[in-house]
């Protein structure tokens, strides 16, 4: 049985995660293997008053411009009953919280009756991530579930940009190149701004040793010549070439296009990245090559936290009881250091610190009867 309430630090926001187990079954989910693909959802946590007080201790820790999402483990939008738990916590998070920004992520289609329970549960303050691949064109059986065709999609976020409260955003992923040629792009680029979608954000196929082996031999024909290709840092398969295409093509429009979740979100709420994205080792690989609008790099540029001192950064990190040091290229963490507490470091400071080696923390708990 899990063990432990399912709220944990990831690099762009709080997860909370009381649902484990999705519907869909896609050939690229970073759960895939972990047995909570293509199965029933299960409510694990119960939204009582253990997960509230254990919420509320969490959100007093964490700095307010980082968001809470819902469901990272599954699709909640697929039925009803889970529908119903997503608003349940969204509601627990607005109360507690106020103002906090909630994240939505799903590849259903949204209705309009969703769109304004989901604006109303956030209390006014809902980002959705509307997942959207392109695979259904090629290949049905790389998303297996209720996974909305591109038209759906886009009428999701024209009725969300109708909706007082909600913004949206294209979660474009994995974008592959065989899914997305060259001659689609201007088309995509215009309907998904002529939609209502603020952005997308752009993330290539994730690899890593506990992934790749599970991968769908349908998923692996369509992820040629991405699995060939050097990776880039993160364990994440792309086409540099094809990113650069479509970067011209979203700038040419003023569409802004991303490559971390976290920088949508600062768009989204005007605010500088929370990962420090423009001034890390990284800026190159998701900064640089990104279509990013002029006002939000300098919106990023003036972020105060990137200009704080070292003995400022001493007293920042003694307040959360973290041993560290604030000299050298960042704030230099313990080796070891779990990548959770990693995670709110960087949101504390808005720069990722050093680290001489971090310890990996899974996305999904270990289950065991």
């Amino acid at each position: 049985m899990l063990t432990e309430t399912p709220i944990a630090e990831h690099d762009s926001w709080l997860a909370l995660d009381p649902v484990w187990g999705c519907a869909n079954d896609c050939g690229y989910c970073f759960l895939r293997g972990s047995g909570l693909t293509g199965t029933s959802p299960c409510l694990k946590f119960a939204a009582d008053a253990a997960l509230r007080d254990r919420l509320a201790s969490v959100l007093r820790r964490c700095p307010r411009d980082v968001p809470v999402s819902i469901g990272n483990t599954t699709d909640l939008f697929l039925n009803p009953d889970s529908r119903d738990i997503l608003f349940q916590a969204a509601r627990m998070v607005a109360e507690l919280d106020p103002g906090r920004l909630i994240v939505m992520i799903t590849k259903a289609e949204i209705t309009a009756e969703t769109a304004q329970r989901a604006a109303d549960a956030t209390g006014g303050h809902g980002l959705f991530f509307l997942s959207q691949s392109f695979a259904a064109e090629y290949d049905r059986r790389v998303e297996r579930g209720g996974v909305s065709a591109k038209e759906g999609t886009y009428r999701s976020f024209e009725r969300i940009a109708k909706t007082e409260g909600l913004q949206a955003i294209h979660f474009w992923r994995p974008f592959l190149q065989r899914w997305n040629p060259a001659e689609a792009l201007p088309g995509r680029i215009r309907d998904l701004q002529s939609s209502g979608c603020l952005c997308s954000v752009v993330i290539g196929l994730k690899g890593g040793p506990h992934l790749i082996p599970s991968y769908s031999e349908e998923l692996r024909t369509w992820a040629e010549p991405e699995l060939r290709l050097k990776r880039l840092p993160g364990e994440e398969h792309v086409s540099t070439d094809r990113l650069a295409e479509l970067a011209a093509l979203a700038g040419e429009r003023r569409y802004p296009v991303f490559r971390n979740t976290s920088c949508g979100i600062a768009l989204s709420q005007g605010l500088p990245d929370i990962n420090g994205t423009s001034a890390s080792d990284r800026r190159r690989d998701y900064c640089e090559s990104a279509a990013c609008p002029a006002r939000q790099r300098s919106v990023c540029a003036r972020d105060p936290l990137l200009r704080v001192g070292g003995e400022q950064l001493r007293r920042r990190l003694r307040r959360y009881g973290e041993a560290a040091a604030a000299d050298g290229p960042g704030p230099l963490i313990p080796e070891g250091t779990d990548e959770f507490t990693y995670n709110h470091l960087c949101h504390m400071l808005h720069q990722r610190p050093y680290i001489p080696k971090i310890r990996p923390t899974m996305a999904w708990r270990e289950t065991s009867e």
